[in-house]
């Protein structure tokens, strides 16, 4: 009797991404864009100068959705997705976002957004040199350590501290030890993600801290290009095991 099974697929990319950059979409990186005014618009997204798709986007005032998300991984395999065709573009509510991000791989993909309607093409939105005021863009950090995180347009930085998640005996604990006034301990919800400003003054914060696995969101105010950089490693976590020494071998007694 043959059962269909899934292979599972480990994304080794997942553990060894050291940078995150606002200019290109990873596999652990998400670009969030709004549509604030009504119109048709043409996106092309592209891959190692690319163009995999090319759609149409239609923001209107009457009954749409509010929001679309995009896997660029699937793009290139119409049997795949459910949108991005030609007979099937999407139509958006006004003020409504359009998701993108990577589910898999390796690859990095860049926006670039036009208006359409006027005699030469406008260029709204271009990934590749800055993310515009009212988009948020994402990252899901998981090598533990300190990280630099910068926007080199309006020359802002700010500290991202990386650590392990407590162990459930670890979170057991700390709850049993907690006496009444004390601040609960820390819990690991990756569920939770951390919300940061950024705009023409920086960040809203000088440092923050988050468990591995755990989203940081950037809340675009003014145009920025967005930077993460691991600086240092927490090397108790990501260092290889020390191995033991070999026992000596037992000498048998002679009776």
């Amino acid at each position: 009797m043959r059962t269909n099974q899934k292979q599972a697929i480990i994304n080794r990319a997942l553990f060894t991404q050291r940078s995150f950059d606002s200019s290109r979409i990873s596999v652990l990186s998400t670009l969030i864009h709004r549509f604030e005014e009504a119109g048709d618009y043409e996106v092309f997204i592209s891959r190692t100068n690319r163009t995999p798709a090319r759609f149409v986007v239609t923001v209107v005032e009457g009954d749409a959705p509010y929001q679309h998300n995009l896997d660029l991984s699937t793009l290139e395999n119409p049997k795949e997705r459910d949108c991005c065709r030609e007979d099937a573009d999407l139509r958006l509510h006004t003020g409504g976002v359009l998701g993108f991000y990577n589910s898999q791989g390796v690859s990095t993909f860049q926006v670039r957004i036009v208006r359409l309607g006027s005699k030469e093409k406008q260029v709204l939105f271009n990934h590749a040199e800055q993310i515009p005021a009212g988009d948020f863009f994402t990252v899901t950090p998981l090598r533990p350590g300190i990280y630099r995180v910068s926007d080199t347009l309006n020359k802002a930085e700010m500290a991202l501290k990386v650590m392990m998640p407590p162990s459930p005996e670890q979170g057991k604990a700390e709850k049993a030890t907690k006496v009444k006034g004390e601040r609960p301990p820390s819990t690991y919800r990756p569920d939770q993600p951390l919300l940061v400003s950024v705009g023409k003054k920086g960040f809203d914060r000088r440092e923050a801290s988050l468990f591995s696995g755990q989203t940081l969101v950037f809340q675009v105010q003014s145009a920025a290009r967005l930077r993460v950089e691991l600086e240092k490693e927490d090397e108790a976590v990501t260092s290889p095991p020390k191995k033991r020494p070999d026992k000596p071998a037992r000498t048998k007694k002679q009776s």
